[in-house]
Formats: structure tokens, sequence, C-alpha cells
């Protein structure tokens, strides 16, 4: 079962958005460096192991990765969910689990051949920055806020409000991108030595898009970090806009 060139085939990596996803870079035991990620599936029963390697061996692709399960109490690869004949509920439940996780790794670090992401998204932490006052009081209705994506001038945002209000809440356009942290006001969320500029175009009643619309249209469990936003959310949300 080749699950992993099932999910990533024709993928281009974007290895500056494996660290804001959790992948940590590490040497392995032969001094190859990589980035690293660990994640458990079934209730802590397994680990997986993810390995980025951008000094690929092979010629066709500019990166490999690795990936391995293993049996969290006694420290054995579970090589059954990557083997077909390997079938039952059980290998069943863990195999969709892993490919939930590398589906995840796909959209979060890398993108499609000669393609771009139609919009972002991003959360908002109420408690944080309260980012309604800050468009509110905004002459343009712009704000400067922590980059960590590829964003571009012109590029669709989307701004997902966490706990309590648990929904999107705007629409904005990017205006500037990659500013340093340096030469931009701080009227924003602005953690980071990279900035971007945003503009507000329209703002969504609390309620109208929650948790659950998201999670039916392409985001697995909650908005933890900035992404690309998937196709199916961004034509939902715009259709219903129109």
């Amino acid at each position: 079962m080749d699950l992993i060139g099932e999910i990533f085939k024709k993928l281009i990596l974007v290895p500056e958005e494996l660290p804001n996803n959790g992948f940590v870079t590490i040497k392995n035991d032969a001094g190859v460096t990589l980035s690293h990620l660990t994640e458990q599936l079934m209730d802590g029963a397994f680990d997986v192991s993810v390995d980025v390697i951008t000094d690929s061996s092979d010629a066709d692709s500019p990166y490999d990765i690795i990936v391995m399960v293993f049996d969290s109490e006694t420290g054995d690869e579970y090589l059954p969910v990557f083997i077909d004949s390997y079938q039952g509920n059980y290998v069943g439940a863990v195999r969709n689990e892993l490919r939930s996780l590398l589906l995840h790794i796909a959209e979060t670090c890398f993108r499609e051949e000669d393609d771009r992401p139609p919009a972002w998204l991003i959360p908002a932490n109420p408690k944080h920055y309260d980012i309604e006052k800050g468009f509110r009081e905004s002459p343009d209705e712009t704000l400067t806020w922590t980059q960590r994506i590829k964003a571009r001038a012109g590029d669709t945002l989307f701004i997902y409000h966490t706990e309590p209000i648990a929904s999107l809440t705007f629409r904005c356009t990017v205006v500037e991108a990659d500013i340093p942290s340096g030469d931009a006001g701080g009227d924003g969320f602005t953690r980071g030595s990279r900035l971007m500029r945003i503009r507000k175009e329209e703002q969504y009643p609390k309620g109208k898009y929650p948790r659950s619309f998201l999670n039916d249209h392409g985001i697995k469990k909650t908005v933890r970090g900035q992404r690309s936003c998937p196709d199916d959310l961004y034509l939902a949300i715009m259709g219903e806009d129109d």
C-alpha cells in the first residue's frame, strides 16, 4: 500500500512551513539533517515518526518523506498499516488516522505543482488581541499581522476566531507581505520576524461559519496555525457570499 505516494504525489514541499507545523530539525544516526515530527494514533497506542529529508537521493523528487508507525508499548514497528492484505476494523482505524495525519501535513507543508492556494486561513485568539476593535479603529481598516505563510499581495485571507467564538469572522485581502517586523507599526498581532498587512473586506456574523462548517469543508479538527484554505471551504464561503 503506497499511502505516502498516494498522498504526496506531485506535491511540492514548502520547507519554511515545516517548523510552523511541529517539525523540528535533527540529525539522524547517519548524520543527515532532516525535519522530524512525532505524533500519536489511537489515543496513544501508536507513535508515528515522520521524517522529511530535503537533500533527496531521488533525482525525480527534491525531498524524501519517511513515515514509520510503532507500537507505543513494545516499540515494535507496526507494518500492517502499510500492507493491503491486512484487513479488519482495528488496522483499518489505525490506517484512517494515519491517512488523516498525512493529509494534514500535505495541506499545511506542501503545495500542488504550478498552483497556489486561492486563500489562507489564520486563527485569532480574542484573549490575546481584539481584532474587531483593531479594524474599527484603523482609518483604512488595515492591520499588520504575524506572517507564517507564503502569502502574497492580493491573496484572500480568512480569520477564524478561536474559543469561545469558534467561527470565521473576517474575510480580508493581503495588502503587503513579507514585511520585516522592525519596519511595521504594531497595530495588530505582530509576533515574529515577518509581518503582513491585511485589509478587512467583510465581517461575518459570529456563528455563520462555525467550526462544524469548517469540519464539513476540509478542516479536520480546528485551526491551530496559519495555513492554506482548502478549495472546498473557499468555494463554499465565496459561493454563499456571491
